[in-house]
């Protein structure tokens, strides 16, 4: 393969076993989903990792909230989620479909047929197929007034598949009304305006259909009534609260008078918006016993309640943005964002206005509206898994009655449309088909069946006998499905039993188009296999030529007697630097600081780790080497580099291996006092030749002002230099001209033992 080409240690699936990793796949989807399709289908427990638990048998939530790793059944959860968000149903359908004809395929392809070939024989199919469906299914007249029992049945049928008969049943009626409530002639449905809510309260046979509006939420007063009946409904976005200036602005005040003025006047705005409020209900509301409720998506303060309770009107504050439409399309009037310009013409209308009490929760009804256009539907039940199962079913009845309505058109259910597809390909479109495509069109026609296949299979009938006895049926042009309850076939349009239009479609056409993919896949590869360990070396890794990533040493902790209490220790600079590995390990992850040993000595310096020495040789020449600096900004090899500064060697070149640990150095020729700060400070001298500025009050990255008497007895050691007067006058501590050249002699030692690393820490972060 050419891929190996590129990278011999890729992970790739050839042809062959691609093929099966996707038939696999996707056989696999199909077994978990297949057990749930139908009214006899059974129901999945979803366990979460904090042990929560929902019960659904809907594949749309299962595929949502199931954690699914394989790429190919990814693909195809998606393809059926989608089929979902376009008709609203045949999630589960469409899975088993895929995987079905995936495994015809399989039998084909074992027995030495090209994937291409079959895929010419799905495309053929799956035309014809939508061809006939176009003369399959049964129209449906939607004037002005919809055929209800028509809804009624495709209801009745979708409700059925998610919950047990006797509830189905009950919420058809449900379904259907709140639909035809919103439902605006030559308009778009739009199911948003039905509010689903819930109450954990009672059973489920006590969901009901409110003609008006639930708000999860009450009045705010003590003093505000419960329960309404006549009453004018103000839906307004004001604010009716004190709100504070965006310009931070004070005064000082001498008396208590010109607090009250000062308490008045940020006041008066407010309260001239609720008095034209109140002037408004007393303008409708005088002589009658009518009422007035205000629900505001603003705030209202205390103060604006209690002059608002006084005037005898109820007002709900804090309603969610999404019930203000609903609110006008239910009530009538329309919604205000000032109180400027009232009117009687903006109120809505509403029979009855009560607050429930549930618990702590409180519940306000609208009901007894004249003309809605908005609906809720109230769902009761014992506990949150009937409640959550009583809501993907109502949604799904929802989208099925909404789908009826637009497409004006519906399929016979039970399998029959299935059976008499298979006819139609079997008996006429293969004899049109020319080639080895005939068993693609062959193994289309099979797949169909699935469907019927796996309903027989979930109530507990005998397979092989039911696709039998229909098929005969179907072939004597009697149009029957399957009856799930005793066996045998079924009038589905006598039963009541149907199916959308747009659902039967949306599968037919993406079913197909899946299976042929995952059919031409002939190898898979994993995305940037072979530049993701390179990536993980250097993610975090500065690179070499920027010298902040120099290694800053600590300043040495210093210990004073047994006999003192105190201990004084110094870090020099912000960022704690002690524990930095070598830049010979990529990581360049830090180490855990070690124990160090201390003598007993008044002011004696701790001693660091061995391996400090090799580490500050290291980052000395690297970053500290002018050479060296100008070798990495220009890439230069490392052979070149060697003879540029002079250096010769006769050793051969080994290949660099990232994962190999360097080597422990030993420094050479170290002078016998060079202390720990000492050495510091020898990283500055390399540097002199460039335009650095150094200041006492900000030092750079490589210097740190040394404390007066701390580190050394202040006398001269050897070639250092007294820094007793050179701190005092504000200086660094400058080591002799033979400390530099031991330094240099010390790196250019390291350089040559260490040649492969430094050839491969400058090559492999790409200098």
């Amino acid at each position: 393969m050419s891929i190996r080409l590129l990278n011999p240690n890729a992970e790739v699936l050839n042809k062959s076993a691609a093929l099966h990793m996707n038939i696999n796949a996707a056989k696999g989807l199909q077994d978990v989903l297949k057990s749930n399709l139908g009214p006899k289908g059974t129901i999945k427990m979803l366990v979460g990792g904090a042990g929560d638990i929902k019960l659904t048998k809907d594949g749309n939530t299962l595929l949502k909230e199931m954690q699914i790793q394989n790429p190919t059944a990814i693909m195809i959860a998606r393809t059926a989620v989608a089929q979902d968000d376009i008709s609203g149903d045949g999630t589960t359908s469409t899975v088993i479909f895929i995987g079905e004809l995936m495994k015809q395929s399989e039998r084909c392809i074992d027995e030495g047929m090209h994937p291409r070939v079959l895929v010419d024989g799905f495309e053929i199919a799956k035309r014809a197929t939508l061809q006939f469906l176009e003369k399959f299914k049964t129209p449906v007249v939607m004037g002005d007034e919809p055929d209800r029992e028509i809804l009624k049945m495709v209801a009745r049928t979708a409700l059925r598949t998610k919950l047990h008969e006797a509830l189905a049943d009950q919420l058809t009626d449900i379904v259907v009304d709140s639909v035809l409530c919103i439902r605006k002639p030559e308009e778009g449905i739009d199911l948003f305006m039905v509010e689903i809510m819930h109450m954990r309260h009672k059973f489920d046979v006590d969901t009901r259909l409110v003609q008006g509006l639930v708000l999860d939420h009450g009045s705010r007063h003590p003093d505000m009534k419960r329960r309404a009946e006549n009453c004018f409904i103000l839906t307004c976005n004001v604010s009716l609260e004190y709100e504070k200036s965006e310009i931070n602005a004070g005064f000082f005040y001498s008396n208590a008078e010109q607090r009250e003025a000062m308490v008045s006047a940020e006041r008066r705005q407010v309260d001239e918006r609720v008095k034209r409020i109140i002037e408004l209900k007393n303008k409708v509301c005088s002589g009658t016993d009518n009422n007035f409720v205000v629900i505001n998506q603003k705030g209202i303060d205390p103060p604006s309640l209690d002059l608002l309770a006084r005037a005898g009107i109820i007002a709900l504050r804090r309603a969610k943005k999404r019930n203000m439409e609903r609110l006008v399309l239910a009530c009538g009037g329309e919604a205000v964002n000032s109180v400027e310009s009232l009117a009687p013409d903006c109120l809505g209308w509403a029979g009855l206005v009560y607050e429930h009490i549930l618990g702590e929760e409180k519940y306000t009804f609208v009901e007894n509206v004249k003309n809605p256009h908005s609906c809720t539907i109230l769902i009761k039940g014992p506990n949150d898994h009937t409640i959550a199962q009583i809501k993907d079913a109502v949604r799904d009845g929802l989208r099925a009655v909404k789908n009826t309505i637009e497409d004006e058109a519906v399929v016979l259910g039970a399998g029959a449309f299935e059976f008499a597809a298979r006819k139609y390909l079997i008996n006429e479109v293969k004899k049109t088909v020319k080639g080895r495509a005939q068993l693609g069109v062959e193994a289309f026609a099979d797949a169909l069946l699935v469907v019927p296949k796996t309903l027989a299979e979930n109530s507990g009938l005998d397979t092989q006998d039911e696709i039998v006895t229909l098929t005969g049926e179907h072939d004597r042009d009697n149009i029957v499905g399957i009856n799930l309850q005793t066996g045998g076939p079924l009038d589905p349009q006598m039963e009541g039993i149907f199916d959308n239009y747009s659902v039967k479609r949306q599968l037919i056409n993406s079913g197909p188009v899946i299976a042929s993919q995952l059919l031409l896949v002939d190898e898979n590869i994993p995305l940037n296999s072979f530049t993701a360990p390179m990536a993980s070396l250097v993610s975090r890794r500065k690179p070499l030529g920027d010298l902040s990533n120099s290694m800053k040493t600590g300043s040495p902790r210093i210990s004073r007697d047994a006999n003192k209490t105190k201990s004084i220790s110094k870090a020099s600079g912000k960022v704690k630097t002690a524990c930095r590995k070598p830049l010979s390990d990529i990581s360049n992850s830090r180490k855990p600081e070690t124990k160090k040993k201390c003598f007993n000595a008044n002011l004696s310096v701790l001693k660091e780790e061995p391996d400090r020495t090799s580490a500050l040789a290291e980052e000395t020449f690297l970053h500290n080497h002018e050479k060296c600096i100008k070798a990495q900004t220009r890439a230069m090899d490392i052979d070149e580099f060697l003879q540029s500064i002079g250096l010769k060697d006769d050793f051969p070149k080994k290949l660099a291996i990232p994962c190999t640990p360097p080597p422990t150095i030993t420094m050479k020729n170290l002078p016998r006092p060079l202390h720990l700060e000492a050495m510091t400070k020898y990283t500055v001298l390399l540097h002199e030749e460039q335009s650095w500025e150094y200041e006492l009050d900000s030092p750079s990255p490589f210097r740190t002002p040394m404390s007066q008497k701390q580190n050394m007895d202040g006398k001269d050691h050897d070639n250092c230099v007294d820094f007793n007067n050179n701190v005092s006058s504000g200086k660094y501590l400058r080591p002799s001209q033979n400390q530099k050249e031991d330094l240099k002699d010390t790196s250019t030692s390291f350089l040559l033992e260490n040649r492969e690393k430094v050839a491969f820490s400058i090559q492999r972060m790409g200098f």
